[in-house]
């Protein structure tokens, strides 16, 4: 009898919360997690001396204030039912630390706008801002949101959402689905996918008739080729106001590949014809001073759709090896 009336108790709270989330779902999100963690908690303890239960502990993720890590710390709540449990986790994701040396994974100008359970899949969804994340931060956000959500039991895999489009890297890839394999690595307490290096990367100066020197820090999987992760920063152009971009917005990178000290980087055809306010030379050695600036490196040759045969703003012939232009520099304006 005692067994029975366990299991009613169960089973009436549990279609409780479910109701209650059902109720919910077309509130703001993290209202709806705000009151479900609420009533959670008061309802819990009723029913506690016939359910008898007790608290589980995950880790939940943060990072360290340079970007470089995940930071675990412990988080115990009572919570058993799935779809309810993971936006409590990503609600916590979100929540600052009381300890000045780590940083929540999820920003207080970022908002997830929604969560969906799909079988072993979770699909979570952010607004805009999500593309305005510096490369290290969202790395690290991905890394933490799964590593944490992969703790509940039958959650395995992930999907990403911004604006309601599939979430997609830099280079406008699609990011895809997702697991903690992606992330796993037993001989580091950093995620094995990301690395940092400081580049050199050249802009044109307020004029536009030289090249500046930026040096960054920046953050990408190890899976990519710096050299591609080169020419996307040289694309999306420079943070600095105080410089200029050297390639059109809407360029695009078809392919980067270095045989014998020779990169070849293959363009799409707007390389040619979409203006950019700068001097002719300008372009094309942005990209060949910031690549020769990496030791493998010795010269660069510029293709477009594959062809070499092409003449930039009929005055540059690409059917060279460029190697690095110390003329066009601008040494006063580098860092």
């Amino acid at each position: 009898m005692r067994n029975i009336m366990r299991n009613n108790i169960r089973n009436n709270i549990k279609n409780f919360i479910n109701q209650l989330t059902a109720f919910l779902y077309k509130k703001a999100f993290w209202r709806q997690v705000l009151i479900i963690v609420l009533i959670s908690t008061l309802i819990f303890p009723l029913g506690a001396c016939g359910l008898n239960s007790k608290a589980r502990r995950y880790i939940v993720y943060y990072r360290n204030m340079a970007s470089t890590k995940l930071i675990e710390t412990n988080y115990d709540t009572k919570t058993t039912d799935k779809e309810t449990l993971v936006k409590e986790l990503i609600a916590r994701l979100g929540t600052k630390s009381k300890e000045n040396e780590i940083v929540q994974l999820i920003p207080d100008n970022l908002s997830v706008t929604n969560v969906e359970i799909d079988g072993n899949r979770v699909l979570i969804y952010f607004d805009s801002k999500y593309q305005s994340l510096k490369n290290s931060d969202e790395l690290l956000l991905r890394a933490g949101l799964i590593k944490t959500l992969s703790q509940i039991d039958d959650v395995k895999y992930f999907s990403f959402y911004v604006d309601g489009e599939d979430a997609k890297y830099k280079d406008g890839s699609l990011i895809g689905l997702q697991s903690e394999e992606d992330f796993v690595d037993e001989n580091s307490d950093s995620i094995p996918t990301v690395k940092f290096r400081d580049v050199n990367l050249y802009f044109a100066n307020q004029s536009g008739d030289a090249l500046v020197k930026k040096t960054e820090t920046v953050a990408y999987s190890k899976q990519t080729p710096i050299e591609k992760v080169i020419v996307e920063q040289l694309i999306r152009g420079p943070v600095d106001n105080s410089m200029n971009a050297t390639l059109p917005l809407d360029v695009k990178l078809l392919s980067i590949t270095v045989s014998n000290g020779v990169c070849y980087v293959n363009l799409s055809s707007n390389f040619l014809t979409e203006m950019v306010n700068v001097s002719n030379d300008i372009p094309v050695f942005s990209i060949v001073n910031s690549l020769t600036s990496l030791s493998n490196i010795d010269s660069v040759k510029i293709l477009v759709n594959g062809q070499s045969a092409k003449f930039y703003k009929e005055t540059i012939n690409l059917d060279v090896n460029f190697k690095y232009n110390e003329e066009i520099v601008d040494n006063k304006r580098g860092e």
